[in-house]
């Protein structure tokens, strides 16, 4: 029905297919380069505490940016960052880039909802909007982080 809603999903679904593979991998590369599994304890915390002030600063600038264009910013950027997952190699850069990732990727869980406030045409039909495009996201999340293991062990 609306294909400004519809383009929105799709693209949160491939972001999210996307999205939660450093999570789950970064520790075992963290280990293949060195660092001590003490400190591999520690990086998911990192990017959680990273994770909450992306959710948090980046809303500030959606309201004079627009939405759509903080959560396209959000996705390129995450994008980007997950490209270079094999660039740092000392402890410092493994840190470093699980910092900027746990805030870039908070950014999109943040500001998707406020995207999709934007979709809708309807205001009353915003919870069933917001339901709907959630529920495809969290498809994504299960589906993606598998499949990406796959292809990394290839």
């Amino acid at each position: 029905k609306s294909p400004k809603y519809l383009l929105f999903v799709a693209a949160l679904f491939f972001m999210m297919m996307g999205m939660w593979t450093p999570v789950f991998y970064i520790p075992k590369y963290a280990v293949s380069r060195g660092m001590s599994t003490t400190l591999v304890a520690y990086l998911l915390a990192i990017i959680n505490g990273a994770s909450t002030l992306g959710r948090i600063i980046p809303n500030f600038l959606a309201d004079k940016c627009g939405r759509l264009n903080m959560f396209a910013f959000a996705g390129i950027s995450t994008r980007i960052i997950i490209f270079y997952i094999n660039r740092p190699t000392t402890n410092a850069g493994i840190i470093g880039y699980v910092v900027v990732f746990g805030f870039t990727s908070g950014t999109i869980m943040s500001t998707a909802s406020a995207a999709i406030s934007f979709c809708t045409a309807d205001t009353r039909n915003i919870r069933t909007y917001m339901g709907m495009g959630m529920a495809v996201a969290a498809i994504a999340a299960l589906i993606g982080p598998p499949i990406n293991g796959t292809l990394i062990h290839r």
